[in-house]
């Protein structure tokens, strides 16, 4: 299991808007240096989804080649549609990556529950990594509930700001028997990365 401090790094940019792949080298060097047990990318304070996809994959791929190996790597991989979610899965695999994280698709937030099912099944036949339920109603408009994540069986769920408070009660009611609470690295309470045993 994953565990430990993950850190929800930013992506840096260029003054022409380019990812800086320097400084973003630099920026993992920092977190290795500081202990970090992993490190969450691509995600909301990681800029995830104002990235083309050719960049989400090129960063997954640029992170997990400098990291090589040393703590685990999660891309979040979320989009608005299946095959594009599909798609990056597939490309965070390729590049080596420890798990994806995949938020319910967002923009259409009136899916019904079949429908947020689906998409994580459909996720989950286009790659054999583990599958992070990423919960940020605040962005995708779809909140993972208790009843909901207790029918896939998921393993760990991703709870964006202002969440901890739920934390404990996604565990006791989907069934799970512990609940593994880190906070942000550096004290700053801004990511919540639950990490729930059956």
């Amino acid at each position: 299991m994953i565990e430990g401090i993950l850190h929800p790094l930013i992506t840096p940019f260029t003054e022409a808007g380019d990812v800086d792949e320097a400084e973003f080298r630099s920026l993992l060097d920092g977190g290795l240096e500081l202990g970090v047990h992993g490190f969450f990318l691509l995600g909301s304070q990681g800029q995830g989804p104002t990235l083309s996809y050719e960049e989400r994959a090129r960063v997954a791929a640029v992170a997990v080649r400098h990291v090589k190996g040393r703590v685990p790597v999660i891309i979040h991989v979320g989009t608005t549609d299946l095959r594009s979610t599909a798609w990056l899965a597939q490309a965070a695999e390729e590049a080596g990556a420890d798990a994806v994280a995949v938020v319910p698709p967002y923009y259409y937030s009136d899916h019904p529950p079949e429908e947020i099912d689906a998409h994580y099944i459909g996720v989950g036949r286009a790659t054999s990594l583990p599958l992070v339920v990423y919960n940020n109603e605040k962005y995708a408009g779809v909140n993972i509930t208790p009843a909901w994540l207790a029918r896939p069986g998921s393993r760990v769920v991703e709870c964006s700001p202002g969440q901890a408070a739920a934390v404990a009660g996604l565990a006791t009611d989907a069934g799970f028997d512990e609940a593994l609470v880190r906070r942000d690295w550096a004290a700053r309470p801004r990511l919540v990365v639950a990490g729930l045993r059956r």
